[in-house]
């Protein structure tokens, strides 16, 4: 997800991306899916994310935390200047880039990855996608050989 947002700064460093699954539009990708508050998501991977990081690998993730991340994100909905700041400017987006998601993920992921791939001003441009969340890496597009196949003619200049 942070692969678009800085992608959209233009960092002279930046040569391609990768954007692995990620959504590109905070707003619309992530809280507020059609402009209706969606936030069911965040909130589970933030206590599960949480509990993992506090207490170890669980057997059966289980929230241990409050949802208040979400609800200090709800807060901000009316203010705009706030998700525009999490938006990816895809004027800006110029670098060659690898768009990979999949079919599964259409409340997260695959807009972002569908939209960075139409939007995106970059002329050289492909899109992967998978049926499931877990097949995209697992499958011949995941490889890193079929990411080569894609960046190797610009390393050779071509």
């Amino acid at each position: 997800m942070t692969q678009w947002l800085v992608a959209s700064l233009r960092p002279p460093s930046l040569k391609a991306m990768v954007p692995w699954e990620g959504a590109a539009d905070m707003y619309r990708d992530f809280g507020y899916h059609g402009g209706i508050f969606s936030f069911g998501f965040a909130t589970n991977w933030w206590n599960n994310h949480m509990a993992h990081h506090l207490l170890g690998s669980l057997k059966a993730p289980r929230p241990t935390h409050s949802p208040r991340p979400a609800l200090g994100v709800h807060a901000q909905q009316p203010r705009r200047e706030w998700w525009r700041g999490r938006q990816a400017v895809w004027e800006n987006i110029d670098v060659p880039l690898y768009s990979a998601g999949n079919w599964s993920g259409m409340g997260l992921h695959l807009r972002g990855n569908t939209e960075g791939y139409l939007r995106a001003a970059s002329e050289h441009k492909e899109a992967a996608h998978s049926r499931r969340h877990a097949t995209i890496t697992r499958s011949l597009r995941g490889r890193p050989t079929d990411q080569l196949r894609f960046f190797d003619p610009l390393a050779q200049g071509h």
